[in-house]
């Protein structure tokens, strides 16, 4: 795609709004580096919203890797005792929203046992 002329692939850029009535007519962007705008009038607009993590909440508190994810100790353990990473902001995910929903379901799963091994809830009678 990025050497087809049909094209046009546009990093580090920001939407500030869609116009149009009835259909796109055109885009308000922003380049991020610069702050300045500009207006563009493509036939369709596809937005990849990147992979930055959302982790400045937890930035000091937990362990991040170069990119700012989460470090994961295994198992979605976190440099912290009792804290749990899982789907996107979690170094090595893979960016899949099916992964992610995985993701939640296993470290639910580690959470429990956590809790469990650490006497805050009773085993399931099954187990």
């Amino acid at each position: 795609m990025l050497s087809d002329p049909r094209y046009i692939v546009e990093c580090n850029q920001e939407v500030v709004e869609l116009r149009g009535d009835g259909g796109l007519r055109s885009v308000l962007v922003r380049d991020r580096a610069t702050g300045e705008t500009r207006t563009v009038s493509p036939r369709a607009v596809f937005i990849f919203i990147g992979l930055s993590p959302n982790t400045d909440f937890v930035r000091g508190a937990l362990e991040l890797d170069a990119r700012g994810f989460i470090a994961d100790r295994g198992g979605f353990r976190t440099s912290m005792d009792g804290v749990y990473a899982a789907g996107d902001v979690r170094q090595g995910s893979t960016k899949q929203l099916g992964s992610a929903v995985g993701d939640g379901i296993a470290a639910l799963l580690m959470i429990r046992e956590y809790l469990v091994l650490h006497h805050h809830i009773a085993p399931h009678p099954e187990d």
